[in-house]
């Protein structure tokens, strides 16, 4: 899935869990989000390696993996 259909964009829910363009220090990243997050439950039936290329905001993205975590043994 990609987030563009028919020639018009639309909005694809995601998760970005991280990504960075360039080398840079952790230390001010580290120093103004700490070291831990709050525990919170969530439920992920699929995973999906994207490529993006592009500005910001005009992000040309496309999956070019998909894994199911579905426990059932069904392929999508």
């Amino acid at each position: 899935m990609n987030g563009q259909e028919n020639g018009h964009e639309s909005w694809v829910p995601h998760v970005t869990l991280a990504y960075s363009t360039s080398i840079q220090p952790a230390a001010p990243i580290i120093a103004s989000l700490g070291r831990k997050l709050p525990e919170h439950g969530i439920s992920v039936d699929r995973v999906n390696l994207i490529i993006q290329e592009g500005a910001e905001r005009l992000w040309n993205w496309r999956s070019i993996a998909e894994v199911s975590l579905d426990s059932s043994g069904k392929e999508d």
